[in-house]
């Protein structure tokens, strides 16, 4: 329902707005990417592995 929103958003405003609204996205997926690797990095890795459902040592969890 988000991306519908942002879309119709997006459609439904000026010129000047699709530059503005163009803008924010880039610069908010640039920090996503930023955010996520600096964490990634303070944690080393360990992040990435508890959103891919596996322990410490990399071996995936067994679900009950």
């Amino acid at each position: 329902m988000i991306i519908c929103l942002l879309f119709l958003v997006y459609q439904f405003s000026n010129a000047k707005g699709k530059k503005k609204f163009v803008l924010v996205a880039i610069l908010s997926i640039l920090m996503g990417i930023g955010i996520w690797t600096y964490s990634s990095i303070q944690t080393s890795g360990l992040i990435e592995k508890r959103y891919a459902n596996k322990d410490a040592l990399g071996r995936d969890k067994k679900v009950d």
